[in-house]
């Protein structure tokens, strides 16, 4: 398996490598935003519970 970043809210607000292009190694066309870590997080909350 492959292991997959997400920058947290912190690290969006500051910017730089993390915050602002690290999405182009997964192919994605645009920045994160803040609410990327919540989001994500709410994801995999609702697929652990469906298979459960």
């Amino acid at each position: 398996m492959r292991n997959v970043y997400f920058p947290d809210k912190r690290i969006v607000r500051e910017g730089g490598y993390e915050g602002l292009t690290s999405q182009h190694a997964y192919f994605l066309p645009a920045p994160f935003t803040e609410n990327i870590e919540s989001g994500i997080r709410q994801i995999v909350t609702r697929a652990i519970k469906a298979v459960k």
